[in-house]
């Protein structure tokens, strides 16, 4: 099993032997918990991975326009990618200088806000859109293809995009926040999750 895939095979495996505990223990099956007895793969140590300010520099330098509001967006919001590019121009409070997740568009339904630096609010009206269309009206998979060929030619190891929502969790705490209070704003479905998927020690104190 490859990488974060561990964590689907230790499940499993919690999840078979709970069934034999129940065949055992309640309907009287003579048999031995065979499931309990395969060895789990080691617990991991949290996904966060540091981006350089180089590789973020060096991505902002050749990216344009639509793909630089992109990767600012999850620098400085910790949206899934999802979710930023299912964002409507209506999501997006300029009074508030807040971004609203819908619910429709979040991984675990549930509707939240999310602070919005000026910068990136005076680049999105700068695009001059209805408010009805699409925030980025940009292809998810055309990003996807630049930003790892990218990745790719400059040899920048282990980075993914998805290291841009990591990043912003882990400035979060940095910065003194609660993890009830980070799991809030990144729409994580428990605290645990933030301390499981993030893994930092100032997460998992």
């Amino acid at each position: 099993t490859f990488k974060n895939g561990y964590r689907s095979s230790n499940k499993d495996l919690i999840l078979f032997s709970g069934i034999f505990n129940k065949a055992i223990n309640i309907w009287g099956i003579k048999t031995l918990n065979y499931a309990s007895k395969i060895p789990k793969f080691p617990v991991s140590k949290g996904l966060y991975r540091p981006i350089k300010m180089q590789e973020h520099k060096l991505l902002l330098r050749n990216a344009n326009k639509k793909q630089k509001l992109i990767i600012l967006l999850a620098r400085h919001t910790g949206l899934r990618p999802n979710e930023i590019f299912n964002l409507k121009v209506n999501d997006v409070d300029f009074n508030r200088r807040k971004i609203i997740v819908r619910a429709e568009i979040s991984k675990n339904y549930i509707s939240r806000e999310v602070d919005i630096p000026l910068s990136i609010l005076i680049k999105i009206k700068g695009l001059n859109q209805s408010n009805e269309s699409n925030l980025i009206n940009y292809s998810r998979t055309a990003f996807r293809f630049w930003f790892y060929r990218l990745v790719k030619k400059n040899n920048f190891e282990n980075f993914i995009f998805y290291d841009y929502r990591r990043h912003y969790v882990q400035r979060l705490i940095d910065k003194g926040y609660s993890v009830p209070k980070v799991a809030s704003l990144t729409g994580h479905s428990s605290w645990g999750m933030v301390a499981r998927y993030y893994g930092h020690l100032s997460l998992r104190n």
